[in-house]
This record gives structure tokens, C-alpha cells and sequence, in this order.
């Protein structure tokens, strides 16, 4: 016997995710827009803080690096891709003989595929 299937919108898909979580998105143009987006919207709100997202490579609007969510979305690529590297580089203000290479094992609260 199978259990059934039951869908919900993207809003409620994302209430699963708190304050503090750590959670990654499909890379490139499987990157889940439309989870992205209610995301987002959760931020807006002022419902999420200090929400880590992971991604190794995500194309086209990339909502969650906006100065806006500065607190609420901390974002971690593990390529800096042209829709986010503009973001990351503004607040680096290092002269270049002090850049540092800085690597974490980051462990993951949520999966957003």
C-alpha cells in the first residue's frame, strides 16, 4: 500500500525552516526558485535569522545576497558565480597580500531540492 502524496504551496513548504538552519539549494538552473522566493518572503517578514545557505552553483537571480537580508540570510557558495559575486565583494575590504582562504565542514539542517 502507498501512502499518498500530498502537496502544499512553497510557503508552507519552507515553514520547516528556523532561525539558525543551515540549508542548500540544487546547483545551477535546478536551483528551487519558487522555494527561493517564499523563502524570501519569510524574510521579509521578519520570521528568519541567521540562515545559512549553501549552494555550489546557482544561475540567475539570487534574492538572498540583497542587502536587505543582511541578519536574516548568510550566504555560503562554494563557487561565486556572476549573480552573487557583485554581493560578496562589496563587503570584503582587504588588501590583497591579507586575503585569507577560509574553509568550514558546514553541516546541513535542510535540503531544498
Amino acid at each position: 500500500m502507498h501512502k499518498p502524496i500530498n502537496f502544499v504551496s512553497a510557503d508552507d513548504a519552507v515553514k520547516v525552516v528556523k532561525s539558525g538552519d543551515h540549508i542548500h539549494f540544487s546547483s545551477v538552473a535546478s536551483a528551487p526558485k519558487i522555494l527561493i522566493d517564499a523563502l524570501c518572503r519569510r524574510g521579509d517578514a521578519g520570521e528568519l535569522k541567521d540562515v545559512r545557505i549553501h549552494h555550489l552553483h546557482t544561475e540567475g537571480a539570487a534574492p538572498y545576497v540583497d542587502a536587505k537580508y543582511e541578519g536574516t540570510f548568510f550566504h555560503q557558495a562554494f563557487f561565486v558565480g556572476g549573480n552573487v559575486r557583485k554581493s560578496l565583494f562589496s563587503s570584503i575590504l582587504l588588501p590583497e597580500d591579507n586575503l585569507v582562504l577560509h574553509i568550514d565542514i558546514i553541516a546541513l539542517t535542510r535540503a531544498a531540492d
